[in-house]
Formats: C-alpha cells, structure tokens, sequence
C-alpha cells in the first residue's frame, strides 16, 4: 500500500527529499518514511524572492570565547528562557538555527516552549556554566505528532556564541543520547540548514547521518534543509 502511494505521488512528479530509514511504525512493521516535494512550475510566480539564507552570506563573527569555565549538565528551568532567548538572538548562533530567517528574535512566541515542556512534548537539557551561573547551551528532543512514529523524536540544540568551540556541544549530544534511551527511543532526527559545516560535523561525530535534503525550505531563494538521523536499536 505504501509503496503504491509513493508511486503514486512520483507519477504527479513528486520527488523523494529525504528519508528516514525505520521511521514509521505500523503494527510491530517498521517503514522508511519520506519527505517528498515537488518543483513548482511557471505558473508560480512568488511575489518575494530572497536570498539573503544562502550560505556563506552570514560570516561568523569575531567572539571571545568564555575563560575559566566550569560546565555542567542539568535539568530544565523555566527561569533559564531569558538567558537562553539571548543567547539565540545572537548572529553566530541564529545562522545555525536558521541562517537569519530568524535574525533578531527567537523561532518562538513567547510562552510557547514552557506550554511544550509543560505538556512533556519536548525534554531539554541545560548546560550551565557555574562560573557565572548561567546556561549557556540547551539541547531538546521534541515529540513529533502522529501516533506511527512515537518512537522517534526531533532534536534541537543550541550554544551560547562564547561558548562554541569549547565542549559544550559534544556533552549536550551525550546527554542526549542517554535522554533519547530513557524515553526507550529507537531514532532521533534532525534538520540542518545548508552551510552549516560545524554542526553537520558535530552530529556526523555524534553518529548521525545524512538522509537527503529539502530544497527551498521557505520559498525560492532560501536555503535548503539536510536530514539526519541518529539510528539506536
């Protein structure tokens, strides 16, 4: 059935993006599951065209990294959003999260992330440096809503612009891998904008691999979006 619907959906010039090896399951089966897209033609004819997403066009900025630091993991406080909506305002961080889309606020409404961890739709993780007493990296896995795939979350992370570089990624990926078995999990994906090349390195180290790629995430002239998943059963 499955696999005539994809047929199905390829006649009508659909094309297969991504997948998820494993992740649909349906009576005890496991099936790949795909994100497809189609090209729109002529008769589209957006009336805004940016580019401004496109890699290579936010350069890093130049930031003094944090000395003396002494990291630590723990769990989630609601009092740690302000430090945490600071830290991914900031340019070095916003353009791995995606890549000035966002630029100058956070891909959130106020109140929404603490209604989710109320809910326990998404389970983060702090790491705090005790230096100053602030978090200064959060790394999330977040329900993802149909009932076939319950066992498989999406992943977030995010590192306070001083602190990138310094280890705080490599121990929010580890803790989140004892997070992601606890919540007896068999995959984890994530999605990472085109040209973000520390963060696929960090991921690829963490064992996450490449599944395919969306292009045009938002509209034509943005940049694209890489699948991966983490695979642990």
């Amino acid at each position: 059935m499955i696999a005539k619907r994809l047929q199905a959906l390829k006649a009508l010039d659909y094309k297969v993006g991504a997948s998820i090896p494993g992740g649909v399951s349906l009576d005890g089966k496991r099936f790949d599951l795909h994100y497809l897209y189609k090209e729109l033609d002529d008769r589209y004819h957006p009336s805004i065209r940016r580019s401004y997403g496109k890699p290579g066009l936010y350069q890093i900025q130049e930031s003094e990294k944090a000395k003396n630091q002494r990291l630590k993991l723990r769990g989630y406080r609601k009092e740690d959003r302000p430090f945490l909506n600071k830290a991914a305002s900031h340019l070095n961080v916003i353009r791995g999260i995606a890549g000035g889309v966002f630029e100058g606020t956070v891909p959130w409404s106020p109140g929404t992330y603490e209604e989710w961890f109320d809910k326990r739709e998404v389970f983060p993780i702090v790491c705090e440096d005790e230096s100053i007493g602030e978090p200064v990296g959060l790394v999330d896995l977040s329900k993802l809503d149909p009932d076939v795939m319950q066992h498989m979350m999406a992943l977030g992370m995010y590192v306070r612009a001083e602190y990138q570089g310094l280890g705080v990624g490599t121990l929010l990926m580890d803790a989140m891998k004892i997070l992601a078995k606890r919540l007896h999990l068999s995959r984890v994906m994530l999605t990472v904008f085109e040209g973000n090349a520390p963060a696929e390195k960090l991921y690829a180290k963490a064992g996450f691999i490449k599944c395919g790629r969306l292009p045009g995430w938002l509209q034509e002239g943005y940049i694209n979006e890489t699948y991966m998943v983490l695979q642990l059963d």
